[in-house]
């Protein structure tokens, strides 16, 4: 699908999956989503 260079990319890519419901707040929190390395919080450059 891309690269997610922020929580709001991860946003769009499962919106455009076919997930409307869903948003930065429940990206960061869902157990759903395996953060690898630092997490939603940071973004490596």
């Amino acid at each position: 699908m891309g690269l997610a260079y922020r929580v709001i990319d991860v946003v769009e890519f499962l919106r455009q999956a076919g997930l409307d419901d869903v948003d930065d707040v429940w990206v960061e929190q869902s157990a759903l989503i395996e953060w690898r390395g630092i997490g939603p919080e940071e973004w490596g450059s």
